[in-house]
């Protein structure tokens, strides 16, 4: 109701904004580099594909320098800790963001609009254009024998469900509901599934209980560290849902948040061995360090380790961000969605067809494939960045204190070893 007191109309607001304590720094410069890192190590990854799971290695009748490459490559099946280590990034993000948002009016309304917008149209633009291309490519891969396929699933064996559930960023869960299971023509959207299961979350915590938003995230991810230590059965499956380990590399990177802006000292202190002790209870439960493999156990020890370093290095946050050695991953880490959106079926479709052409072994990993498929990516992520991502960036505001950064992990491609924190899937 509209009324008049003395001269002036008085509005009343329907939406106050809350008083809450400031931050002290909200935005990580150096964040930038490191999501270039996540992003760069998880292209490397998928580019040794055929060298690690598809070639058999080195026999003793070849060269010693053969089985010396070999070594030297094989840390790069490590690379999947990027997943992890994005997730750690993500998490202090989107925390920023939704710490910005509560305190202005309509704040779940406002996380949510400018979450939409910076993730599902560049979306929907890349499956369009992934779609076209396969078209193209299919009569001319019929004609000459060539390997051209963007993965190995052929979006016309995708049921419609599975297409509903890669556009909605749904279909992690989706299958629990509705339709057969889950199924990706570019198996690269499961991370984005579960990065909108953060942001979705989050909304929530900021449209129910914006006053205790660290509240409610220590009792969720309490919760969801019972269930990953077993302590706690719960009556559904966890496969798909943040409940079955994701969150809690999603959460250390909230404590990193809560570490920069928030904590006392003797906080901070507390947060950084709390986080060490996540990884060595993670740690722990790592079965197979000859081949780290992409285990819940590995997964969550490379996301606690990633969040402590990111934490304890945050105080030279002002040097590191101007170290010049830093800028191609800075550079990375500003197009890391449209990077990580790309690179997929452009890994895909190089490193299966220089397989084809006689590009095998550690040698020709190394000199070859590795830098093809490395560049491409950036040359097609950089070119899908500037006509695309760019049109839906928001506007840098403090309600999004990376705004050129993207709010993804890394990916795993369909038909590639998929780094899941799901120990029953490959």
């Amino acid at each position: 109701m509209l009324h008049w007191s003395g001269s002036v109309l008085n509005i009343p607001m329907a939406d106050p904004v809350i008083e809450l304590p400031a931050p002290r720094c909200p935005r990580y410069e150096t964040l930038d580099a490191w999501r270039g890192l996540a992003c760069v190590l998880v292209v490397l990854f998928h580019a040794t594909y055929h060298l690690h799971y598809a070639q058999p290695g080195p026999s003793a009748d070849d060269p010693p320098h053969e089985h010396a490459v070999a070594r030297l490559l094989q840390p790069l099946s490590y690379c999947w800790v990027g997943v992890p280590l994005f997730f750690v990034i993500s998490g202090y993000c989107i925390t920023a963001a939704a710490d910005s948002a509560r305190r202005r009016p309509h704040p779940a309304g406002r996380f949510f609009l400018r979450r939409f917008r910076r993730i599902y149209p560049p979306l929907w633009v890349f499956l369009a254009l992934a779609l076209g291309l396969h078209a193209v490519l299919t009569p001319i891969a019929a004609a000459t024998g060539l390997p051209l396929a963007l993965s190995e699933r052929d979006p016309a064996t995708v049921s419609a469900w599975s297409w509903v559930g890669a556009v909605t960023l749904t279909e992690e869960w989706r299958w629990h509901v509705v339709g057969p299971p889950r199924d990706y023509f570019l198996g690269n959207l499961w991370t984005l599934c579960y990065e909108e299961q953060f942001y979705l979350l989050f909304g929530l915590i900021v449209l129910l209980a914006p006053r205790r938003l660290f509240v409610v995230v220590a009792v969720v991810s309490a919760v969801v560290f019972l269930i990953v230590a077993g302590v706690v059965t719960p009556p559904f499956s966890t496969d798909g849902w943040f409940f079955g380990g994701p969150w809690l590399a999603f959460a250390a990177g909230i404590a990193v948040y809560y570490r920069r802006n928030y904590a006392t000292p003797l906080l901070r202190k507390a947060i950084d061995i709390g986080l060490l002790a996540g990884a060595v209870w993670a740690g722990r439960s790592v079965t197979d360090w000859g081949t780290f493999a992409q285990s819940v156990p590995a997964q969550l020890l490379a996301a606690f380790a990633g969040a402590f370093l990111v934490g304890v290095l945050e105080p030279f946050d002002g040097r590191t961000a101007q170290w010049k050695w830093l800028a191609p991953l800075r550079w990375c880490g500003v197009r890391c969605y449209s990077l990580y959106l790309v690179h997929a079926p452009v890994v895909y479709l190089l490193s299966h067809m220089l397989a084809h052409l006689g590009c095998v072994g550690p040698i020709a990993t190394l000199m070859v494939t590795i830098p093809v498929c490395v560049a491409a990516s950036l040359a097609a992520g950089w070119a899908f960045h500037r006509s695309v991502e760019q049109r839906f960036l928001n506007s840098p505001t403090n309600a999004d204190p990376q705004p050129t950064g993207a709010r993804i992990s890394s990916t795993s491609m369909a038909g590639l070893p998929s780094v899941k924190m799901t120990p029953s899937r490959p």
